[in-house]
Formats: structure tokens, C-alpha cells, sequence
């Protein structure tokens, strides 16, 4: 698959957001400076996708649920538990999503690394309805790393992560950060986050 440039995108796990009506926020993404990477199509009778490339460069889907409504959130280990857009275009990204798909940024109002500065975080809605969140990741990580991630829950982190490694996977990313008092604390709002990539 390439991107409006012609050049060739990276295989990923794909985010799609629920919408109530793919070719209208598609319309409305585009009016916002998104890309088009695959055009509203139905899939048969479970629903209508497309995917776009927002104006940060990063790739999501829009799914209309016809007779699928997407997948049952249940926390299991092994399920999806969060998902995230990772951006060096903090103000750019809040600006998109909250006009094309009426996001409601709510900030986690605290820093990820202990005596570091402030890292902009903000979920989908507030608490426990939170259903993505948006990190400003300037200053974190590389350009090349930004794009929506998907979070699967594990029961151990450290032994997730081994079981990684010792599948061939390498660890990109792995953060355990404690406040002061030792307690954990976690830089997402659902646990302790870690990435890895094969």
C-alpha cells in the first residue's frame, strides 16, 4: 500500500475510530488536510471503512458499523487494551481530531517521567470512558516512530517482554516510571506501558 506521495507505507497494526457515517467524515478529514489511502467502501454487509492519512502523516481507519460494530473490549491478556497516537505535532493532531471526528480532549494533568517536565497527554473523554489518548511526543521519541499504537494487555510486562526477545523481537520501547513514593505509575490511563516490535 502507498501513501499520497506514491512512497510505501510501513505495515502496522490499524487503529480504526467508529464514525456514524465513513464517506462524511471522510469529506470532512479531507476539508481538514487529510490524505485519502483507501476510499469508503463497504465490506460486504458488517460496515463501511476507509483509511487516511491525518495531517501529522499518521494513518487511521474510520469504521461504520453495519452488522459488525467492532470488537468487544474485555481487558483480556492477549485483547487490545488502549490505543494511542504518539505525534511531534501535538496542536496540529488536537486540532484534527477534534474537528473531523468531535474528540473531547480531556488532559491527564501530570508529567510521565519523575522530576522531568510535564509530558501533554490527553484520553478521548474523560475516566474510565476514555477511549484513545494523544501524547506530545517531541522530545521523546524519533519522527519516524510517530503513528497510532495499539496497547495489548498482558498479566507481567517483564514477562511479556522476555517472551519477546526470546521470539526474535526486539524491544523499541520500555518505560516503568515510579512517582516519588515508589507506587507505580503509568504513563497510559488503562497500565504500564511497553512497547515492542518484531
Amino acid at each position: 500500500m502507498t501513501g499520497p506521495g506514491g512512497d510505501a507505507l510501513q505495515p502496522e497494526w490499524g487503529v480504526y475510530l467508529s464514525v456514524d457515517d465513513a464517506d462524511a467524515r471522510t469529506a470532512r478529514a479531507q476539508e481538514a488536510g487529510a490524505a485519502v489511502i483507501v476510499p469508503p467502501d463497504a465490506t460486504s454487509e458488517t460496515g463501511r471503512m476507509t483509511i487516511i492519512q491525518d495531517p501529522t502523516g499518521a494513518g487511521i481507519g474510520l469504521w461504520q458499523a453495519g452488522t459488525l460494530d467492532g470488537y468487544e473490549f474485555t481487558g483480556k491478556p492477549g485483547s487490545p487494551v488502549w490505543f494511542e497516537l504518539m505525534t511531534h505535532r501535538y496542536d496540529d493532531a488536537a486540532a484534527f481530531y477534534t474537528a473531523v471526528f468531535d474528540a473531547e480532549l480531556v488532559p491527564m494533568g501530570e508529567g510521565m517521567d519523575e522530576g522531568g517536565d510535564d509530558v501533554r497527554y490527553t484520553t478521548n473523554g474523560p475516566g474510565e470512558s476514555a477511549s484513545w489518548g494523544l501524547c506530545d511526543a517531541a522530545g521523546m521519541m524519533p519522527e519516524d516512530a510517530m503513528g497510532w499504537r495499539v496497547h495489548f494487555g498482558v498479566e507481567c510486562t517483564e514477562q511479556a517482554l522476555q517472551r519477546v526477545r526470546s521470539s526474535a523481537g526486539a524491544c523499541s520501547t520500555a518505560r516503568s516510571t515510579r512517582p516519588s513514593d515508589g507506587s507505580p505509575r503509568s504513563p497510559t490511563p488503562k497500565g504500564r506501558a511497553s512497547g515492542s516490535a518484531r
